[in-house]
């Protein structure tokens, strides 16, 4: 599906996806389709790009942009972005590439 229709998968930043419930809901908020002004994910929602910034309803950075391929000729975009663009997991106070550093996800398993 990702090579045929020119998608974008925006990825998470490994910390922050170890977090998140990867069901239907999530992978379809960060798989996106090229607009006229930026993107549209596929659950409708829209983003447009700022200097390295993914912007919408959150904003996150934009880590790494790189190119996929499948089989050879088939391909895919790829960003790996700071945060989760899917509200439910998208993690408040996180709002750049210094916070990501900063910011532990280690939780206490006494708490």
């Amino acid at each position: 599906m990702l090579t045929e229709n020119d998608y974008v998968l925006a990825l998470p930043a490994s910390n922050v996806l170890s977090n998140c419930i990867l069901d239907d809901a999530f992978i379809l908020e960060h798989i996106l389709q090229q607009q006229f002004e930026g993107f549209a994910s596929l659950n409708g929602r829209a983003y447009t790009v700022r200097e390295k910034r993914l912007e919408g309803e959150v904003k996150v950075d934009i880590l790494q942009n790189d190119v996929c391929y499948t089989d050879g000729v088939k391909h895919f975009k790829r960003i790996t972005i700071s945060n989760s663009l899917d509200p439910r997991f998208f993690l408040k106070g996180l709002d750049s590439l210094e916070d990501l550093r900063e910011h532990k996800l280690l939780r206490d398993p006494f708490q």
